[in-house]
């Protein structure tokens, strides 16, 4: 997203209802932490993290680097293709 300020207003949304949803997933169990039920899961992620944030981080940029430029279209008009390209039936 090239707005910054839409950018940070849609991360502020997404952010929110993250709290939001593991606040009352964290109500309904009982439990005081995500997975707290599961340490072996927890403890496997835990892990894992070192090595996915570089991965996600290469294909993040792989994607914006080898995506096919996007046609403008004036404000508020409806895409006529579909996300593999090909034409609406």
């Amino acid at each position: 997203m090239p707005d910054p300020t839409l950018r940070a207003a849609v991360f502020g949304r997404i952010a929110e209802e993250h709290v939001r949803t593991v606040s009352a997933y964290l109500d309904i169990t009982g439990l005081p932490t995500l997975l707290a039920d599961n340490p072996t899961l927890a403890r496997s992620i835990r892990n894992r993290f070192p090595y996915l944030d570089p991965l996600n981080h290469l294909q993040v940029s792989c994607c914006g680097a080898f995506a096919p430029a996007r046609p403008t279209s004036a404000p508020g008009a409806r895409s006529t293709s579909r996300s593999t390209g090909s034409p609406r039936a």
